[in-house]
């Protein structure tokens, strides 16, 4: 049996309502696909309530998809945890073949965040969606 390793909880008015065991966003809200979490909510909480949060050490989390142990998550858009995608970086083709470096086209990186946000570390595995799976959180 799965069950949480909480040493910290934190109080946010609830959005809009949410469930137990997702990802909540630092505005109340579910979190959104990517974004940061403030945590993982505790209870179901509704609209205009204040929802706990689960905002360290080890929370259950439903997962959105399937998960392997070790696996760096992030939430869905619907607050789940989903794992994370591999970073990559592409320069563009085109026709004209490279002849001097002078011709290479540029790649421009610019800004802090990167595209998803890491909100924890699977324990465990999941089969699939709607599964709870202790996480670590960051």
């Amino acid at each position: 049996m799965n069950t949480n390793l909480i040493l910290g909880r934190a109080s946010i008015e609830a959005a809009a309502d949410i469930a137990k065991q997702l990802f909540v966003g630092l505005d109340g809200d579910v979190c959104g696909a990517g974004k940061k979490a403030l945590g993982v909510s505790e209870l179901d909480a509704a609209e205009g309530e204040m929802a706990t949060v689960i905002v360290s050490k080890i929370a259950l989390v439903t997962s959105g998809a399937a998960i392997t142990a070790g696996d760096a998550l992030v939430s869905d858009a619907s607050g789940k945890a989903i794992p994370a995608t591999d970073l990559s970086a592409t320069t563009p083709a085109g026709a004209v073949p490279v002849v001097s470096s002078g011709a290479q086209p540029v790649m421009t990186i610019a800004g802090s965040l990167p595209p998803e946000v890491i909100n924890g570390y699977a324990l465990d595995a999941a089969t699939g969606a709607d599964k709870l799976v202790r996480v670590l959180l960051v």
